[in-house]
């Protein structure tokens, strides 16, 4: 009788810390949420709108997914822009016309930003990370050119297409607030290559002369570690401007949620 009262008890201690490990392993490795949805705040300053998905395949490397669109609006920055691609004269002169074609340019367009990530920390999208990423980017413009000839002035419009193939690396942290927010910062190098074709829609006419005053102004179109070229007839004209490995840099500040 004592031994089947000793067995009993032995059995029922045995059970209870069996449950008691049990609930606890499941605990501790109770499954991550693998999912992270963002949003760029800064771009929202200059009317863009960009997003990014994050997936977790394993806990120290992520997949990430970046979109960004922005609707017609005007150029920022306008004077970085006109002593990026300008002369001095351009740069100091409001009333160049280089400086009134980017006062009625606009544009509208979209960015794909493929990335992976590593992270060194805790993992799982929370901690230190470096993030190797391609981006492509697609936009049209239209603006303005007011030429002055020594015989007349034309206002003459132009429409154009800006594209980009880039590379750079993230550098960044990523931590969670509670249990599905996230704050996201990151900042890295970006090197693109850059081609930009523009024509001309107005219906003008010019003579051989201010063709070739025309055509020197155009010229002085030119991006950093780049080409120009201009192509004019009488009623028309067309230009490519194409740089290689364009610097940039890269900042984000995403807040998220994930799931």
């Amino acid at each position: 009788m004592f031994t089947c009262i000793l067995f009993t008890l032995h059995s029922n201690l045995y059970s209870q810390e069996s449950e008691i490990s049990f609930e606890e392993t499941d605990s501790a490795y109770s499954k991550p949420t693998r999912h992270v949805v963002k949003l760029n705040v800064p771009s929202l300053a200059v009317t863009t709108f960009s997003f990014q998905y994050e997936f977790f395949p394993v806990n120290w490397m992520s997949i990430n997914l970046g979109f960004k669109f922005t609707p017609e609006r005007k150029m920022v920055f306008k004077e970085k822009v006109i002593d990026l691609i300008g002369d001095e004269n351009d740069t100091d002169d409001l009333d160049s016309p280089l400086a009134k074609f980017f006062d009625e340019f606009k544009f509208r367009g979209n960015a794909i930003t493929p990335e992976v990530r590593f992270y060194l920390g805790q993992g799982y999208g929370k901690g230190f990370y470096l993030g190797p990423f391609v981006r492509f980017d697609n936009y049209k413009f239209t603006s303005t050119y007011p030429f002055q000839s020594s015989l007349d002035n034309y206002m003459i419009d132009f429409e154009g297409k800006y594209k980009a193939f880039g590379y750079g690396l993230n550098i960044g942290s990523q931590f969670t607030i509670g249990k599905h927010f996230t704050i996201d910062t990151f900042l890295g190098p970006y090197f693109s290559n850059v081609k930009i074709d523009f024509n001309s829609t107005s219906d003008y006419y010019l003579t051989d002369e201010e063709v070739e005053q025309f055509h020197d102004e155009l010229n002085d179109f030119e991006l950093p570690n780049g080409e120009t070229e201009i192509t004019l007839s009488n009623s028309s004209a067309k230009g490519k401007l194409t740089s290689d490995n364009f610097f940039g840099l890269r900042f984000g500040l995403g807040v998220g949620y994930r799931f």
